[in-house]
Order: structure tokens, then sequence, then C-alpha cells
């Protein structure tokens, strides 16, 4: 897979995505907790993705290396916990197919408790990229 930059118009899109393992193409164990669908605004010269988990209470962190190779935190997050998701939205100056990431985690699991923190790589599907002016929601 290869990291190639991805520059749009200004606007509001849905862009899939996959959670890899760091150095291997494997689907990470991050996968079940992240949504497939992303939404990527680009306003001016940034790019915000707004990124879904699921359970949303065994991810405790989430962050997105930037163009400095630096991870940053989420600038803004929503948890819905009528449907236990947590919305995390980050910043970017540059959008590409792969964004390098890292996440935390506590799990239970018989009576045990295991946590952790991964680094991963997140895929996205340039092919898959639709303008949401252009969905038809009905």
């Amino acid at each position: 897979m290869d990291r190639k930059p991805i520059d749009l118009k200004e606007g509001k899109y849905v862009i899939q995505v996959e959670a890899m393992k760091k150095s291997e193409d494997e689907t990470s164990a991050m996968s079940p907790y992240l949504s497939n669908n992303t939404i990527l605004t680009k306003l001016s010269s940034q790019f915000y993705v707004t990124l879904m988990l699921n359970e949303e209470q065994t991810i405790t962190g989430l962050q997105i290396k930037n163009k400095h190779d630096e991870y940053t935190n989420s600038i803004d997050q929503h948890i819905d916990t009528a449907s236990n998701t947590r919305y995390e939205i980050f910043q970017l100056d540059e959008f590409q197919t792969i964004l390098n990431a890292r996440v935390q985690y506590k799990v239970e699991h018989d009576g045990k408790t295991f946590e952790g923190d991964e680094e991963l790589r997140l895929v996205f599907d340039a092919q898959s990229i639709q303008n949401v002016d252009d969905i038809d929601f009905e």
C-alpha cells in the first residue's frame, strides 16, 4: 500500500477507512472499534478528519501523526452514550491515503483487565470518496 496525498476542493466528504497493523498488511485489532465511514472536511488549507469509535469506553485514547512526525490528540470529541460511540475530530495540514496512528485501550476479559498502547495505520480508500452533497440519504 502506498502513501499518497489526497487533495480536495473545500467541502465535506465521506471516505472509507480501515485500521491496519503498523508494519504488516493485516487488519489491526483496532478494526472492530473503528467505523468504516469517516467524515473528511476541507476548509481553506486545513483538513478535519472525524473518526467514529465503537464501544467508546474500550478505546481510552487515539492520536494521529502529523506532518512533523508527532502524535496529536483530537481537537474535539463527542460521546453518544446511547449508542456507545465516540466521535474524534483531528485537524491536519495535509491528508494522505495512510495516516500513522496510536491507540490506547482497556479491555475486560474473564475478570481481568488488559491495557495496551499500540501503533497502527489508518488506511483510507481514495476511490470511495464522496461529497456529502452528492449522497442520496433516502
